[in-house]
């Protein structure tokens, strides 16, 4: 048995030596000199080719701080998507490296699953943590700096990872986090919508995909709310604004569903628990704590409530209240999954707050 796994450990280590190699051979001679890429987009042309565009990172004025020129930029059409990388490949200066992007970015054209998901799970350099993003309008477009000082990479990272922080903001899936909501009953994925204005790169809602196409949300009080019932640990930091009289910076957040089956004609009750801690960030007016606690859980009810109309509306479970039947109540489930369930079943909000005043 020793013989046999030295045996088998000599192979693996010439193998490598002769990947080694041949990396080496097409870097240039250095694996050094391997091109980082930072993110990868992907448009759809007036022919119907897929184009792809990779922003690659200049390490040497990245170096420098020079931020602004820290990125430039390729560009190549195909049939598909992987057509489209390969032709990528063929115009960069060495071997590309896709192992450390940290964006898919989308156009609205190109973001049909068939157009992208295939590629992105079967490419073995793209991880499971890359953030996909869908975007108004073209994704090359998105991701050109112009005459912007920052990089638009930059911008749109440190929207998804607040503050720098390296970590996940609330708005932020991964490819992995679409894929499991994808193939989760009784919740609708949703990916983060991304917008280029006058003022920069900002995200701009939420897209939601129905089986079939996209449908965009702005950013609003669903968005929010999709945002505290299926990302609350993720919610940290970010700072609401509930009334113009306050605002809050979270500190932390979890949910709880609690499903209680009525006899008929009752219907169900879904009653979501909130608990909140949060500290006070801005109150010009001086209101007191306990006002503050009474006029945030009025607006976080009301900001529910409003939500679970407008997936009615929408007939989108993007708050996943079907996952939650399903979960707690499979029985259920078997006989609702295929109807108007958003419609039969009664949800509310209960919220424990503690607010902190400075």
């Amino acid at each position: 048995m020793k013989k046999i796994l030295l045996i088998l450990t000599l192979v693996l280590v010439l193998l490598y030596t002769a990947g080694c190699e041949l990396l080496s051979e097409k870097a240039g001679g250095d694996l050094k000199d391997v091109e980082l890429a930072a993110a990868l987009s992907l448009d759809k042309n007036e022919s119907g080719k897929i184009e792809a565009g990779v922003q690659l990172l200049h390490r040497d004025k990245a170096l420098e701080q020079q931020y602004a020129e820290s990125y430039y930029s390729l560009a190549a059409d195909g049939a598909s998507p992987a057509e489209a990388v390969a032709e990528l490949y063929d115009q960069g200066a060495r071997q590309l490296n896709f192992s450390h992007a940290a964006l898919l970015v989308l156009g609205e054209e190109a973001a049909g699953l068939d157009n992208w998901l295939d590629y992105a799970v079967r490419s073995p350099q793209l991880r499971p943590t890359l953030y996909p993003v869908i975007c108004r309008g073209s994704a090359a477009d998105l991701l050109d700096a112009g005459e912007e000082t920052m990089s638009p990479v930059y911008l749109l990272e440190n929207a998804l990872e607040p503050h720098g922080s390296g970590y996940p903001g609330a708005s932020a899936v991964t490819l992995q986090d679409f894929l499991e909501t994808l193939y989760d009953d009784g919740i609708a994925p949703v990916l983060p919508l991304a917008e280029k204005t006058a003022d920069g790169i900002k995200l701009a809602g939420m897209a939601i995909y129905d089986g079939v196409e996209w449908q965009f949300l702005p950013e609003s009080d669903a968005a929010f709310c999709w945002r505290l019932l299926q990302r609350p640990q993720h919610l940290a930091g970010e700072v609401l604004t509930l009334q113009e009289d306050f605002s809050l910076n979270i500190i932390a957040a979890k949910v709880f569903y609690r499903l209680n089956r009525a006899e008929p004609p009752a219907q169900p009750t879904l009653q979501v628990e909130l608990t909140l801690k949060a500290e006070v960030v801005h109150n010009p007016a001086g209101l007191s704590q306990m006002e503050i606690e009474r006029q945030a859980r009025e607006r976080l009810q009301y900001i529910f409530a409003e939500s679970l109309d407008e997936s009615r509306r929408l007939q989108l479970d993007f708050l996943g209240i079907g996952r939650e039947i399903k979960r707690k109540l499979p029985e259920l489930w078997a006989d609702w999954q295929h109807t108007d369930y958003l419609n039969e079943i009664a949800a509310a909000l209960n919220v424990d707050m503690t607010i902190e005043m400075n």
